[in-house]
């Protein structure tokens, strides 16, 4: 008996040892699937500038950064990116405010480096990937084994990366990925060459 309500389950008694040991099985990975909550990320604010001058970039960043739901928060530090040079000239940090499944967490990052937030996911000292995604806006498709496995370049297309996940609009490719103790990300503009071995 299985109550969703209650997330409880009843198993009743049986002779057979095996069909009991299968029935448990299911229930467990059918509980797995319906109650394990994805990683929702969240910008609450956002400072950028030097000791003396600082800019709230917060809106600009919701605009520009990459939010892939239970996947991924991403965007690099620079100018372009938060829409601002609040002290032309001099190093510049992000103090990024940003909750996790609802827990308040603040990060400060350096103007050119890049933020990349996965759950449960520590940069490596080698080379690594750990997703890759393609399309725009909120609509992504994963294509993470497409990339690890590529041995040619090719064109950041459908017919390479599809289905379409949003007919209409620009994609992009996007991927993630680990190097000397940094997780990092780029980015392949649809009809550009993805070169497999793209600078690190």
């Amino acid at each position: 008996l299985v109550n969703f309500d209650k997330r409880m389950v009843v198993i009743a008694g049986s002779q057979y040892a095996g069909e009991m040991k299968k029935s448990v099985f299911f229930l467990l990975l059918l509980f797995t699937t319906l109650f394990v909550e994805a990683t929702e990320f969240s910008i609450v604010k956002a400072i950028y500038g030097s000791p003396e001058k600082t800019a709230d970039v917060t809106e600009n960043l919701r605009k520009h950064s990459v939010v892939i739901p239970g996947k991924l928060l991403a965007f690099i530090v620079d100018n372009k990116t938060l829409g601002a040079d609040p002290d032309p000239g001099k190093l510049k940090y992000l103090t990024l405010s940003y909750t996790e499944n609802g827990q308040q967490k603040i990060q400060q990052i350096r103007e050119r480096h890049h933020c990349v937030l996965i759950p449960g996911t520590t940069a490596s000292d080698k080379f690594q990937i750990h997703g890759a995604y393609y399309g725009n806006g909120n609509k992504w498709t994963d294509v993470t084994d497409k990339i690890r496995n590529a041995c040619v370049d090719a064109c950041v297309d459908n017919y390479n990366f599809g289905p379409d996940p949003c007919p209409g609009k620009t994609k992009n490719l996007l991927i993630i990925y680990s190097w000397k103790k940094e997780l990092k990300m780029i980015r392949f503009r649809e009809n550009q060459i993805f070169r497999h071995h793209f600078p690190r």
